[in-house]
This record gives structure tokens, C-alpha cells and sequence, in this order.
């Protein structure tokens, strides 16, 4: 299903820890070299380039990752049966979450590209957020920390919120 599903063995073990380390730190240093040289301290002379990089690294992570149960079968099972709203197999889940599955699954079959969808919405929202706040918060911090506690739980955080 996912190019980085089970790392190293089944389920989460400590390879599959420092591969959500690495990619979150590697995050913060492009975020980090968005400020690198910036003269003004307000964040105005930061360049966007490296910080956009950044959060494209998170989205497809996310999007290629396939480290839970429920994006193993869940999701999959409920994207699968979105070819109308009648046949949407989890009627309880939060309607625009079945909107969004059923759109995108009649765009395409591709489960993958759902997850790269879902994975978009999840990250490229925090993302805008902390570049418009750049002159208030430290952005490699904010995203540093953001990749930590939140890259593994977003999809489903993003998903009860739609």
C-alpha cells in the first residue's frame, strides 16, 4: 500500500520511530534554512522556497505512509465503497469526510491519491499558518514540533474536524 508501510518490521518498532524523527527534523532544517542569512527579524526577509519544500516533505510522507490499522483497512474500506453516498460503507463517519471520499474516489480509484489528498489537507493548512505568523513564532521550532506530535495522528485529527 505505502512506500514506508512497516519500516524495518510489522507495525511500529524503532526503525519506523527514526524514520518519523528523521523526517521531522529534516523539516525543521529546511524550515530553519528558510531564515538562514535573513537580516530582518521580523521574518520579512525570509525565503519561502525551503519552508514550501519543508511542508511538501510532509505531505508526501504522510501521503506514502501507511502506518495504522485504520489506514490499512478503514479508510481503505471506506474509500473503496464511495463510488456514491448510498454505497459509502460507514454512514456515522463526518459527512464532509464522505464528500471528500466520495469526490476524489470518483476522480480516480487510486487510494494513494486519496491519501496524498487527506495528507494535503491535513498539512498544507499548519503550514500557511505558521508562514503567515513567521514575525511572531519561530517557524523551524513550530514546525520541528509540529512534525513530532502531530504528522502521526493529523489524518485522523483532520479528518473528524471536516
Amino acid at each position: 500500500m505505502g512506500v514506508f508501510e512497516n519500516i524495518g518490521s510489522i507495525g511500529w518498532d524503532t526503525a519506523t520511530y527514526w524514520l518519523y524523527v528523521a523526517v521531522a527534523v529534516l523539516a525543521g532544517i529546511l524550515s530553519w534554512l528558510s531564515f538562514a542569512g535573513a537580516s530582518k527579524g521580523n521574518g520579512s526577509g525570509a525565503r519561502k522556497p525551503p519552508f514550501v519544500l519543508a511542508m511538501a516533505l510532509l505531505i508526501v510522507f504522510k501521503g506514502f505512509c501507511v502506518s495504522t490499522r485504520d489506514v490499512e483497512t478503514g479508510y481503505y474500506l471506506n474509500f473503496m465503497s464511495a463510488t456514491s453516498f448510498e454505497s459509502f460503507r460507514d454512514y456515522t463517519l463526518e459527512p464532509l469526510y464522505q464528500v471528500l471520499n466520495v469526490v476524489v474516489r470518483n476522480i480516480t480509484s487510486d487510494y494513494g491519491i486519496f491519501l496524498m489528498v487527506v495528507a494535503a489537507i491535513t498539512i498544507a493548512p499548519v503550514g500557511f499558518v505558521i508562514w503567515r505568523c513567521r514575525s511572531r513564532v519561530n517557524v523551524p521550532f513550530a514546525v520541528l514540533g509540529y512534525s513530532l506530535v502531530y504528522l502521526v495522528t493529523g489524518m485522523s485529527a483532520i479528518r473528524q474536524s471536516i
